[in-house]
């Protein structure tokens, strides 16, 4: 593993411990840190191994050229790595077949498995909206000199309970979606497209929120933290894209299947 430390800086209170240091240190090697008591020894190997976050700069760390995360702009936030779950698919579902080629069971539990999920976001969404409300109460008794590191944080915060939300919303959709198939197994055509509907709409919040999240990002882009993870972002919105296609055609599909009977005008004998 490598470690690269960029314009890195660490603090307590006013007084800087080290700052503008730029080092890489690299698997195999032997390094020794020199200095008298008080030089910042003991703080920068604590920084170097995860158990204090920088005040300034970045450290980044390495493995066979794949970048493992990112401890930057003040190191408040774990980076989303590249295998965060930000995109979305529905299941593949030969919708057309008659009957459909599906796994009762399977299907009951891949339900409920979305579904305590999609609370499990849900409930760290409340919490960070928690967090946000405190945040936005202390920001005007906070110095002057201290309000870009509040307003950083408070930045990041409201990114993570839309990340929450997306989350919580491709469950949800995904949940709807296989719970739409329950009843076609059992003919009811009816709840099957109440089912898809739920999903449509579940689907179309978190295709709202993944591209309101890079936009909350777009202002913070210089930063390579931040831009690490737009790109992230800009990557899962295609398979947003493609899941909302792939389902508008199984509702298109299934409204074909079972079209509403035309109103009977006729007068009464």
């Amino acid at each position: 593993m490598n470690i690269e430390l960029t314009d890195a800086g660490k603090r307590f209170r006013f007084d800087w411990i080290f700052k503008g240091l730029n080092y890489s240190f690299h698997s195999g090697q032997r390094y020794a840190l020199l200095g008298p008591n008080g030089s910042g020894k003991s703080t920068l190997m604590k920084v170097l191994s995860g158990h204090l976050s920088l005040s300034k700069g970045k450290i980044l760390f390495r493995e066979n050229e794949k970048t493992l995360g990112w401890r930057g702009r003040r190191g408040l936030f774990s980076t989303w790595s590249a295998g965060s779950r930000m995109g979305i698919a529905l299941r593949n579902v030969d919708y057309k077949q008659k009957p459909l080629n599906l796994d009762r069971r399977e299907l009951e539990q891949s339900i409920q498995a979305a579904e305590d999920e999609r609370q499990f976001w849900h409930g760290r969404a409340a919490q960070c909206g928690q967090a946000l409300e405190l945040l936005r109460q202390a920001r005007p008794k906070v110095w002057p000199g201290s309000r870009e590191e509040l307003d950083y944080v408070i930045y990041k915060t409201e990114n993570l309970v839309t990340a929450f939300g997306l989350l919580g919303a491709g469950q949800e959709a995904k949940a709807a979606f296989d719970r739409a198939f329950l009843p076609q197994n059992a003919g009811e055509t009816a709840e099957l497209g109440r089912q898809l509907e739920q999903a449509r709409t579940a689907l179309d919040r978190s295709n709202r929120l993944v591209r309101t999240i890079a936009e909350q990002m777009v202002p913070y882009a210089h930063i390579p933290t931040e831009r690490h993870i737009l790109w992230i972002f800009n990557k899962a919105i295609p398979s947003h894209d493609a899941a909302k296609a792939y389902l508008a055609e199984v509702i298109a599909f299934h409204k074909q299947q079972s079209p509403i009977p035309a109103p009977d005008t006729r007068n009464n004998p």
